[in-house]
């Protein structure tokens, strides 16, 4: 009887600590789904970002491609008033001499040359300003393809980010299947173990309902046959019933092995240990319950870096494996 109410109470225990994990697995499904929404937000800002910024490249190249035309046709402008320059001076010329041999007209002639000299100054001016302004058009082009330069880096640095946001929101979203699956695969076992539970306790209350009538048939005369008939017959079904609480026994071991080894979890079934402990206790090859009862408490205080305001008791870790290693054993009160 005694070790019936120790397997209840571990019963229990488990249940418990199956309810804290499956606390912890929403939380963590929770914190999942917050995650991925921050992600996809930012991957829509990475992809507003990533338009804009070509939009801006196609709008530079445009300018460019506007400046560029603009230059040469300042530079064909440019030829050809060096080549009006050239005329003028060749007229000039002509001029001078038609002044040299013509003397009757002097007087039409210098006016006619000072009007030339003065066309010809104004062609130079013309010719100077066009020249700056065609400089000042160089270095503005100058200036666009640098910051052209500057918005293709951008573009690829925010290529670069986008593409390692969904490397990682792929890895999240396996995790969450993860997640998901563990939280189905834990509802499944608390069932199992809720409907073994109450076998056992069905199989409990009619042992103590046979032992009464036992102790009912003990108290009356041992002599008579009908007594000694009742006696055997109540025994049989005391052992009837000893074998069912034996079968429940150990179906509810193979439930508690099948609670235990569930792989890198395993050790998060123990009260107090959670992912980060388990974590640092697998990093130092401590996997098992096994593993962990051949630790010393201060060994696993360490491994886990145990803070003294910590409320965490590593002995008691050690206890609780060792019962989960534990096989139920049969006995009688």
């Amino acid at each position: 009887m005694d070790i019936l109410l120790i397997l209840l109470g571990a019963a229990i225990g488990i249940l418990g600590a199956l309810l804290v994990d499956w606390q912890m697995l929403g939380r963590r499904l929770q914190e999942a789904n917050q995650k991925k929404a921050q992600l996809q937000q930012q991957l829509r800002k990475i992809a507003q970002k990533l338009r804009r910024t070509e939009k801006e490249l196609s709008a530079t190249q445009s300018r460019v491609s506007e400046l560029n035309h603009t230059l040469t046709e300042t530079k064909e402008q440019i030829v050809q008033r060096e080549a009006d320059i050239a005329d003028l001076e060749h007229q000039l010329a002509e001029t001078t001499v038609e002044l040299e041999r013509v003397q009757g007209n002097v007087e039409r002639v210098t006016e006619h040359a000072d009007a030339l000299q003065l066309h010809v100054s104004r062609l130079r001016e013309e010719v100077g300003t066009a020249v700056a302004d065609s400089e000042a058009l160089a270095e503005e082009i100058e200036a666009l393809k640098q910051e052209n330069k500057r918005l293709v880096v951008e573009n690829q640095v925010s290529d670069q980010d986008l593409a390692v946001m969904e490397v990682e929101m792929r890895h999240l979203q396996e995790k969450l299947v993860e997640l998901q699956q563990l939280a189905v695969k834990a509802g499944e076992l608390e069932a199992e173990k809720q409907r073994l539970q109450g076998r056992l306790e069905m199989a409990e209350s009619r042992i103590n309902d046979m032992k009464a009538q036992m102790e009912s048939v003990l108290n009356q005369v041992m002599e008579t046959q009908s007594v000694r008939r009742l006696l055997v017959d109540t025994d049989e079904k005391l052992k009837t019933a000893e074998i069912q609480v034996s079968q429940l026994q150990g179906q509810l071991s193979k439930l508690q092995s099948e609670l235990a080894v569930t792989g890198n979890q395993q050790l998060q079934i123990i009260r107090g240990i959670g992912p980060t402990y388990a974590r640092r206790l697998h990093e130092r090859g401590i996997h098992t319950f096994a593993d962990l009862v051949r630790q010393t408490p201060e060994q696993l205080a360490e491994v886990v870096k145990l803070r003294s305001w910590q409320q965490q008791d590593p002995a008691a870790w050690i206890e609780e494996a060792r019962a989960f290693l534990s096989p139920p054993q049969d006995g009688k009160d």
